[in-house]
């Protein structure tokens, strides 16, 4: 991989931070930026008010991670200031890399802008209905549409659709809190729908995905999953074994049918990307267990 100067939006961000050491342990000069000063950033950029970075630079590549997050389903009443730093900051983002002669935008997406997985895992053809996963998948669908106007002004993009990510520094997800429970009581519960499932990805994973996005000149949807859809069950079988606790199955009946969450095929990734996902569920929340029980 040849170096090139990439700047990295979000770089405060647990995916962000993971993203800018990559790119500089395979030598690649890399300027992150943040929305505060605070964030301890050399860059500043609120890409939610402000048309460009403080100070400014001249990248060649811009990975675009800076996002508000949502959860599944979130309604649309309270997500305003979402829609403004998702859409309208991916719009300030893309006008700024059209207007430097920025080569390369690499935007970071989420597989829930497909919205159902009746089916099976979704393709990059399968057509996406965002309003079926809530206001965060329809914030992300439409940066998708705004950062596509660079399209034509000789800014290459690629977008990356991201599964559901999980390791060392997002605390507050469903991973850890297993992990927490399994270790705090000895016990993990089980509640229906156990069959509720997800696309489970180790940040490692995705890091090595955008690192290729950066150095490759394709462009276009791709896919970033581990490709395999771990129920909730499933799940809590692993972090029980981790934690050596038991688990106790509620009997309490599901309020709703069992349903997925994500799930993508990640041919595509492969055959463009060279990418294919190197930890294991097992090894993942190995490693998440280890770090949690030294925090």
């Amino acid at each position: 991989m040849s170096s090139v100067d990439v700047l990295v939006t979000g770089g405060a961000g647990v995916l962000g931070r993971g993203t800018v050491q990559a790119l500089l342990e395979v030598g690649n000069t890399v300027a992150a930026s943040g929305h505060t000063s605070a964030a301890g950033l050399g860059t500043q950029w609120d890409v939610s008010t402000e048309d460009r970075p403080s100070p400014d630079c001249a990248p060649d590549v811009v990975v675009h991670a800076a996002a508000s997050i949502g959860p599944f389903r979130q309604p649309q009443n309270d997500s305003g200031p979402m829609f403004n730093v998702n859409i309208g900051g991916t719009m300030r983002v893309a006008q700024w890399c059209v207007s430097q002669h920025v080569r390369r935008l690499v935007l970071i997406s989420t597989a829930n802008v497909y919205g159902d997985w009746v089916d099976g895992a979704k393709s990059e053809e399968d057509l996406p209905q965002p309003w079926l996963a809530g206001a965060y998948a329809v914030s992300k669908w439409c940066a998708e549409g705004v950062a596509s106007l660079v399209n034509g002004t000789g800014v290459e993009l690629i977008i990356l659709r991201l599964s559901s990510l999980y390791g060392t520094g997002y605390d507050g997800g469903l991973v850890p809190r297993l992990l927490r429970e399994g270790r705090d009581t000895g016990t993990i519960k089980l509640f229906a729908p156990a069959d509720d499932a997800f696309d489970l990805l180790h940040l490692s994973d995705p890091i090595r995905g955008v690192t290729s996005a950066v150095a490759s000149d394709q462009v276009g949807v791709v896919n970033i999953g581990s490709g395999v859809a771990t129920s909730i069950a499933e799940l809590v079988e692993v972090c029980a074994k981790q934690t050596h606790a038991r688990i106790e199955t509620s009997s309490a009946p599901s309020a709703r049918p069992a349903r997925t969450i994500n799930w993508v095929d990640t041919t595509r990734a492969r055959a463009l990307l060279q990418f294919t996902p190197r930890v294991s569920l097992e090894e993942g929340v190995a490693e998440l267990n280890e770090t949690l029980s030294h925090s």
